[in-house]
C-alpha cells in the first residue's frame, strides 16, 4: 500500500517523535530547573579549511586564540588564504546542582546568538540533572 519509501519515510517519522518525546519526558523526570551565574563569557576563534576531493574531504583547523590575534593572521598571513574564520563561546557558569546541594562552576559551549547577549555577573536559568551534578542542559 506505501511501498518501500512510504515505510522507510513512516519509520523515520516515528523514530523522531520518540526522540523528541524522550527528551520531553527526560527533562521533566531527571532536570530541575535552577539558578546559575554567569562567571566569564571567553570569545576563542579559529580559521578551517575545507578541501574536497573526488571521494574524500580534508578539514584543516587552527588552535583556537583570541580572537584579534586569529583575525589578523586571517587577514595578512599568505598560509592561510582560503581558510574560513569560525568563532566559539565559552560560557562559565556557577550554580548551585540539586544533586548534591553544593555549588559548582562548568565551562559549556554556547551558540554564537545567545553567548553575545551574556555578561559577567547575569543570571539566567539552567537544566541541572537531579543525580549528577556536573549534567546540565540549557533552556
Amino acid at each position: 500500500m506505501f511501498g518501500r519509501l512510504g515505510l522507510i519515510l513512516i519509520f523515520l517519522v516515528i523514530s523522531i517523535l520518540g526522540f523528541m518525546i524522550f527528551d520531553k519526558i527526560d527533562r521533566v523526570v531527571d532536570y530541575a530547573t535552577v539558578d546559575a551565574q554567569v562567571i566569564t563569557v571567553k570569545e576563542k576563534c579559529y580559521l578551517q579549511k575545507r578541501e574536497r576531493g573526488l571521494f574524500t574531504e580534508t578539514i584543516m583547523t587552527t588552535a583556537q586564540k583570541p580572537c584579534d590575534d586569529m583575525e589578523h593572521i586571517w587577514a595578512y598571513h599568505p598560509a592561510y588564504a582560503g581558510y574560513d574564520l569560525h568563532r566559539d563561546y565559552m560560557v562559565k557558569l556557577e550554580y548551585r546542582s540539586p544533586a548534591d546541594e553544593m555549588t559548582h562552576v562548568i565551562e559549556r559551549k554556547l551558540a554564537e546568538s545567545r553567548a553575545k547577549s551574556l555578561r559577567s555577573y547575569d543570571h539566567l536559568q539552567i537544566l541541572a540533572h537531579k543525580k549528577n551534578p556536573e549534567r546540565i542542559k540549557w533552556l
